[in-house]
């Protein structure tokens, strides 16, 4: 609206401009984002001792072993080590902890 009013001016201006994009295809098709681009990603801190900053995560879904179907994964992110539980599928927050 701004580049129009600057050199024209008529009654209901801003509603035939609203109407005309809404009306043309090459308006319709060639949008831009009016968001800020995203800022640089940031790195996690490093931990400082083993198993003081764990990640974990359950793989459902998996044939019944011995009346199992869910594995819980458990992953240091110091040295990378895992450890692996065997849940049944009716876990509770509870139960895992």
């Amino acid at each position: 609206m701004k580049r129009p009013s600057e050199n024209f001016y008529w009654d209901h201006m801003k509603q035939d401009v609203q109407t005309f994009i809404k009306q043309c295809n090459v308006c319709q098709q060639t949008k831009y984002s009016t968001l800020k681009p995203p800022g640089l990603l940031q790195p996690l801190p490093l931990p400082k001792q083993v198993w003081e900053d764990i990640s974990m995560d359950f793989v459902i879904g998996l044939p019944p072993s011995n009346g199992f179907t869910v594995l819980l994964v458990i992953v240091d992110r110091f040295t990378k080590g895992i450890h692996l539980g065997a849940l049944h599928s009716g876990f509770t927050a509870y139960k895992v902890a």
